[in-house]
């Protein structure tokens, strides 16, 4: 029993390992994974100074439509060609309404910047709302954006899961191969 539980224990952390490696290469596709309807993200510029400073860790959160309010800052994918679709956060500088169709479209504004952005903002392209900076998110941010570089990441990051995994495989095989042999050599001296 005690070889069984080891064994699966192995297993799960082995699972684990790749589903982190998993994990790690979505977000470096461009994937951004939600846990219950939570993103944990990092912020690239100073736009949003000083109420959220450059490299500072936010987690969004998804809202209904309904809880978009003037003033709120929110995390878009931006129509703006020079984001080349990737996330924004700014605030809600105002909020207009389509007369013809009742869609509203959300105007938005970084605190630092001098003008709203050029691009309205539909509902269905913002993937959440401010919900908590993270303390000290800064320092953190920081240390990830260190790990854009790709010889850092592999030595910090790769590197010892790739070897805490290749441990795990060999203490599998090693529980299934050798513990068999050694009951094998007990049955025979008895």
């Amino acid at each position: 029993m005690k070889k069984l539980w080891e064994i699966i224990k192995d297993i799960f952390f082995v699972l684990v390992v790749i589903a982190m490696c998993g994990m790690i290469i979505a977000v470096s596709k461009g994937y951004r994974p939600s846990i219950g309807g939570y993103q944990l993200l990092r912020v690239l510029t100073h736009s949003m100074s000083p109420a959220i400073e450059e490299n500072a860790l936010i987690i969004i959160k998804e809202v209904p439509q309904g809880e978009i309010q003037v003033g709120d800052i929110i995390t878009f994918v931006s129509d703006d060609p020079d984001m080349m679709g990737f996330y924004n956060t700014h605030r809600v500088n105002s909020i207009e309404i389509n007369q013809e169709t009742g869609e509203k479209r959300y105007i938005t504004k970084g605190d630092k910047n001098t003008s709203v952005d050029l691009y309205p903002v539909s509902y269905e392209q913002i993937a959440g709302k401010l919900y908590y900076k993270v303390p000290f998110g800064q320092i953190v941010g920081q240390a990830i954006a260190a790990l854009t570089n790709q010889k850092v990441y592999f030595f910090v990051v790769m590197l010892p899961l790739m070897l805490c995994f290749v441990s795990y495989i060999w203490q599998i095989f090693k529980l299934m191969v050798f513990d068999d042999k050694k009951e094998g050599e007990e049955h025979e001296e008895a």
